[in-house]
């Protein structure tokens, strides 16, 4: 009696999930928008996480003035960066759910004019983000040039590994945030 009851509810979730007729109206794109962005901070705080714990175990494991021993500082300093980033981003995107349904059911009016506010502001933002990843990038490289010592080679190759993540992390944040960009901006000009 249970499983029935089970599978019930598993073909319902599955036809209203996948099989719907009705169109994903823009409350629920609010909710899909927040969600991921929230699961992107979280990914963002875990992979910062791991940059710690990787920094921690080649100071302790690495020869002081190894090329290993270089990876630490890149390391450490973006792995404190994206974790802490990545946990407020998803702890603010979780927040935000809350607020963003409850602000577009009580005025729709106020929630498209705060929402395409923000959603150009971020629009926006992509190409600063984009110059901070390359001039990490581009300070690794000028690095590895220019200094010959194991440990400032480690810290170079850590300084480009790191950033080409971040320039990854980015473009994929970028890829669904411009998507939500172009539904507020297409919702908000077919409103009266």
């Amino acid at each position: 009696m249970p499983f029935e009851y089970f599978n019930m509810i598993k073909g319902h979730f599955l036809t209203a999930a996948f099989h719907s007729p009705r169109p994903m109206d823009f409350l629920d794109k609010i909710i899909q928008h927040y969600l991921r962005e929230s699961h992107q901070g979280l990914g963002a705080a875990i992979f910062g996480g791991l940059l710690l714990i990787g920094a921690l175990l080649l100071f302790r494991f690495a020869r002081p003035s190894s090329l290993l021993r270089g990876f630490t500082l890149p390391f450490l300093l973006i792995g404190i960066i994206m974790g802490l980033g990545g946990s407020l981003d998803s702890y603010h995107a979780r927040q935000s759910i809350a607020q963003k349904t409850a602000l577009f059911e009580k005025d729709k009016k106020a929630f498209f004019t705060q929402e395409t506010q923000q959603v150009q502001k971020t629009h926006r933002s992509w190409k600063r983000i984009f110059i901070t990843w390359s001039i990490f990038t581009v300070s690794g490289i000028v690095m590895l040039l220019g200094i010959r010592k194991s440990y400032w080679t480690g810290v170079a190759i850590g300084t480009i590994l790191v950033s080409m993540a971040g320039h990854v992390e980015e473009a994929i944040s970028k890829n669904f945030n411009e998507k939500y960009y172009h539904q507020v901006m297409e919702e908000t000009q077919c409103r009266p």
